[in-house]
């Protein structure tokens, strides 16, 4: 748990960093997480990150749910769907989805496309299996309502 708290700032920093690209690229940029940073970062409220969205801002959650064993897969897909946003991006050193590591195994096979339900039955470690849950169920209730059932 101790890991995970001190993990939890450290997203934040990781925002900050990334805040300072977007406004250099001449977008509005508001850092938002649990607990708040007075100065750094506002405390999330969904409102709140509605209302920045709405007016161009782009959010960037960061500090997980400030609940430690939460996954920041699992906060990012949260909030994804707390804001009715169309993409989670997850940066990382590799550029795409594979059936296996690519630094471990160079003939690891990149994916196209997959889906929530192959990344799942494959054990695919793109995100954590409840990141991928709570997406694909999203997802279904989405497209439910968008088509009428």
């Amino acid at each position: 748990m101790t890991a995970d708290q001190m993990g939890m700032p450290g997203t934040v920093i990781n925002a900050l960093a990334f805040r300072d690209v977007i406004e250099a690229l001449g977008h509005c940029s508001l850092v938002m997480s649990p607990g708040g940073i007075p100065g750094v970062a506002e405390i999330y409220y969904e409102r709140r990150a509605d209302e920045a969205l709405g007016s161009g801002y782009i959010v960037e959650c960061a500090g997980g749910t400030g609940n430690p064993l939460f996954t920041t897969d699992t906060a990012a897909c949260l909030r994804a769907i707390e804001l009715s946003v169309d993409m989670v991006i997850k940066a990382t050193t590799v550029d795409g989805v594979y059936d296996r590591d690519p630094v471990v195994y160079p003939d690891a096979t990149r994916f196209e496309t997959v889906t929530y339900e192959e990344i799942l039955r494959r054990r695919l470690e793109v995100m954590d299996a409840t990141a991928i849950e709570l997406c694909e169920s999203h997802s279904k209730a989405r497209r439910c309502l968008r088509h009428g059932g």
